[in-house]
Order: C-alpha cells, then structure tokens, then sequence
C-alpha cells in the first residue's frame, strides 16, 4: 500500500523543479530569433519567463495611446539588440510574425 506522503511526493515541486519543468517543455526560458538563416542570433524572454519589470512594461505599451509601433520589439530585445536587428535587416512587422508563432505554440502545448 501506498504512503499518503508518497502520494503527496507524486504531485509535489520545488519552485526550481516546476521552472525547469516549464522550461524543457517550451525549450528554455528564451527564445532565439535569427533575420536569417546563418546570421546572427538575437534573443528574448519566452513569455512564460517574463519578469514583472517586462509584464509591467508590456502593460503600460498596450495601454498607451503611442504610435511607436517598435515600442514592444525595443523593449524585448533591449536598446543593443535591437540596433543590431534592425542593423541585420530586421523589422518589428517581422518580429510580430515570431510572437504569433510563439502564440500559436503555446496555444498547441496547452492542447488549445
């Protein structure tokens, strides 16, 4: 027969093994965004890992009466890799197709 604290070890996580959890089933806490094939590699937060700094941020953008349309691709990617993006040939209409895929692939790994 079976414990109720084996039951319980079942079901139960440290705040570390749920985040590693989370992060092997979306590949990591990041994701790596590229203009092309071979160039270079730029990265942000996967939305799962975003800090209450970003999510406050974000908040504020969606908020905002702005016609700074680049607004949530700086803030993503940071002042210095957004220079190199845009350097790269890099557009935030480009960067919106990656937060749409990014949607759509948690819509499929939450069973949506």
């Amino acid at each position: 027969m079976t414990s109720q604290g084996e039951k319980n070890r079942r079901t139960s996580y440290t705040l570390a093994q749920a985040r590693k959890k989370v992060e092997d089933s979306v590949g990591g806490d990041r994701i790596e965004i590229f203009v092309e094939e071979g160039g270079e590699p730029f990265y942000i937060p996967h939305p799962y890992f975003y800090d209450k700094a970003t999510k406050d941020a974000l908040q504020a953008l969606s908020e905002s009466d702005s016609d700074d349309e680049d607004a949530q691709t700086r803030l993503l990617l940071g002042d210095e890799q957004y220079g190199r993006f845009v350097e790269a040939g890099g557009t935030t209409e480009q960067f919106n197709f990656v937060m749409i895929a990014v949607g759509q692939d948690l819509k499929k790994s939450q069973g949506n």
